[in-house]
């Protein structure tokens, strides 16, 4: 019986490590891998930052172009980005780690512009 309880209470232990342990997401055939997207959306948010410093006429056609620079620059297509943005945006915990990713290269790139200064 000493036994069965010990079985009991390693199995639940097993279930709730393994329950409160982050899961490894398969990223899909399709989606831009997570530095990839870091680097796209690193672009995006800074091309969308410059275009808000525009007059509000030509906002959408510089979007437009800054979207279509982006796309060009790493070989995907809107709908891939559009595909791959969902897909990060349904697991939030993915997208936690491409920002974060993202805020250190960023600050990285700042702090080096400024030692160049």
């Amino acid at each position: 019986m000493k036994n069965i309880g010990i079985l009991i209470l390693a199995i639940l232990s097993v279930f709730i490590i393994s329950s409160c342990s982050k899961s490894a997401i398969k990223i899909p055939d399709g989606i831009i891998a997570k530095d990839s997207m870091m680097f796209i959306m690193m672009d995006v948010h800074i091309a969308e930052s410059g275009v808000k410093t525009l007059n509000a006429d030509s906002t959408s056609i510089n979007n437009k172009t800054y979207y279509e620079f982006i796309f060009k620059k790493y070989h995907i297509s809107e709908a891939q980005f559009q595909k791959s943005l969902t897909f990060y945006t349904n697991n939030p915990e993915l997208l936690e780690e491409i920002y974060t990713k993202m805020i250190e290269e960023m600050s990285r790139k700042e702090t080096e512009t400024y030692h160049l200064k």
